[in-house]
């Protein structure tokens, strides 16, 4: 064997190890809360995996993420669960929560896409800034207005998990990468032909047209 064949046979060992044995991120609880809720549907789990080619493996009892991926598919990764603990958030506010009935909050967090819990007379809300402020805006409504059809509650909620991720869509096109350029490209590019590791700007919006049809 060649001094070029054995270096290239070490890259590919390495490769396959880094792929097997991914790194473990720690994640915030309303991170953790908010990639556990949408993981088998549209999301930001799924769309970190389409947009990096890196599988992420989440814990049930614990808020940490492993990945699994080459280490350049792991790294956009994390770069972009870094992004994400800067939308989420935890908000635990006092609220009459008898006047609450348990399929009134479901329906409130189905319809926000949010977490939402009782903790006592709180209520714990987690998931994005802007969904909890319109999880938030919705109680206020249902409180003042006990006979409110929650049916009638805006947009759908697919419509409204796109909203809350388009942020996270535009700071993934700023993670460079080694083998692509970025380009400042509006919203709505059709799908990039590039490997899955790379982390391209026209893949952005091509991956949100298709999260619908996406399961882990």
């Amino acid at each position: 064997m060649c001094l070029g064949d054995h270096y290239t046979g070490r890259c590919s060992d390495q490769g396959q190890v880094e792929e097997r044995l991914g790194p473990v991120k720690e994640l915030s609880t309303a991170v953790w809360r908010e990639l556990l809720r949408t993981r088998l549907d549209l999301g930001a789990l799924n769309l970190v995996q389409k947009l990096t080619g890196c599988r992420l493996h989440l814990q049930r009892n614990a808020s940490h993420v492993r990945l699994f991926g080459s280490a350049h598919a792991a790294a956009m990764a994390s770069t972009l669960l870094e992004h994400l603990e800067e939308m989420c958030a935890e908000a635990k506010v006092e609220a009459p929560v008898e006047k609450l009935s348990q399929g009134i909050l479901d329906s409130i967090a189905r319809h926000s896409c949010v977490t939402l819990q009782t903790q006592g007379s709180k209520l714990c809300l987690m998931g994005f800034k802007t969904a909890i402020q319109d999880a938030l805006d919705e109680i206020g409504k249902v409180i003042s207005s006990p006979d409110l059809i929650l049916g009638g509650m805006g947009d759908p909620p697919n419509t409204k998990e796109v909203y809350h991720l388009a942020p996270l869509m535009r700071l993934a096109t700023q993670v460079q990468c080694p083998s692509c350029t970025m380009h400042a490209e509006p919203l709505g590019v059709s799908g990039s032909s590039a490997a899955p590791t790379v982390f391209c700007l026209a893949e952005a919006p091509a991956a949100v047209n298709s999260m619908g049809q996406w399961q882990q």
